[in-house]
């Protein structure tokens, strides 16, 4: 599970990192999608806390 997680955690960080590298030339579909991404980032570090009982 947790592995998954990571994996999961480092793809969208990827993402995130591909669209920020470009931040003076961001559309509103790129913004759109830095928070989708931000926001399953956010799911995903709240699921690696909860199965490691944090």
């Amino acid at each position: 599970m947790r592995e998954i997680l990571m994996e999961q955690l480092g793809y969208v960080q990827n993402r995130i990192n591909e669209i920020t590298m470009y931040y003076n030339r961001i559309d509103i579909k790129q913004i759109s999608d830095l928070q989708r991404y931000f926001e399953m980032q956010r799911n995903i570090i709240e699921s690696l806390k909860m199965s490691e009982g944090l």
